[in-house]
């Protein structure tokens, strides 16, 4: 006796076609360049037949099974081919997303010989629409921020300090200044903080490696995983070199994005403020600045 098919067999008591239907937090292991990631991925197809009961969902779900690496044609291809399973729903457009971290290892500033990984939150928004494809896709890197107004401020006290101390001095040695500065010149320090840049970029097949390090090269204060106290030292001058509002960030990348000729994306850029209880953010688009 063949097993019942309520979706099949049965018709909707309401007739309405619903804009999108299917799963969401589907496990599903990939590799990305040879990367292993382990992925999440949200699947959903529209139901324009207003009086079908429902979708074939084990049919979206095992086609997505045959889904191996992280690579534009091969999606495309599982994509269409879910439409195709439900062209009795009448389903025209079938929509992807993919959210994993993609692991980088990363070496130290200056120690040679020594590195660590780091985690890059990745989420792709991929949507095919009869024979029509976009992907978008939102990469998460994170970087120090230190504040230029704070800076400014710490470097007057120090300032304000060095002539309390050296007052009635007619004269002060090379040699004093050094002394003075090593013991002194903490009296005050800049605020800075670990910061993030989400990037929303559209592409038909991007490398995110090679992404990631453009922006990271862009703002120069990456957060870093093996360090030694040279490399401490190094990030810290890195720091002072690169002082920065959220403000300042934001436009950093808009201008390295627009210098690389990608022409649509979206930034949204947050320090997570360690003089407030609040974080600073920014965003900028490709519309505000063509």
């Amino acid at each position: 006796m063949p097993l019942p098919d309520i979706s099949k067999d049965n018709h909707a008591q309401h007739t309405l076609p619903l804009t999108w239907v299917g799963m969401e937090k589907i496990a599903l292991p990939l590799t990305y360049k040879s990367y292993p990631v382990e992925c999440f991925a949200d699947i959903h197809i529209n139901l324009p037949k207003a009086d079908a009961k429902g979708i074939h969902m084990s049919r979206l779900f095992l086609e997505l099974q045959e889904l191996k690496e992280i690579q534009h044609t091969k999606i495309q291809t599982i994509l269409e081919k879910i439409l195709k399973t439900h062209e009795d729903c009448h389903a025209t457009q079938v929509h992807l997303k993919l959210t994993f971290n993609l692991p980088i290892q990363r070496n130290a500033l200056i120690t040679r010989n020594i590195s660590g990984w780091k985690y890059y939150k990745v989420e792709m928004d991929i949507q095919l629409n009869k024979d029509q494809i976009s992907f978008n896709s939102t990469i998460d890197i994170d970087y120090s921020s230190t504040c230029p107004c704070s800076a400014a401020l710490s470097r007057q006290l120090i300032t304000d300090q060095f002539h309390q101390d050296f007052i009635g001095h007619p004269q002060v040695s090379l040699d004093q200044v050094a002394i003075w500065l090593q013991k002194n010149a903490s009296v005050a320090t800049p605020h800075s903080q670990r910061s993030i840049a989400s990037i929303t970029v559209s592409h038909q097949d991007i490398d995110f490696l090679a992404f990631i390090n453009l922006i990271e090269n862009t703002l120069q204060t990456a957060t870093q995983t093996a360090v030694k106290r040279a490399d401490e030292q190094a990030f810290s001058k890195r720091n002072g070199g690169n002082l920065m509002f959220v403000e300042d960030a934001a436009r950093r990348i808009g201008n390295v994005l627009m210098q690389n000729h990608y022409k649509t994306w979206h930034i949204k850029v947050t320090h997570q403020e360690s003089l407030h209880s609040h974080n600073a953010v920014a965003y900028l688009d490709h519309a505000t600045v063509t």
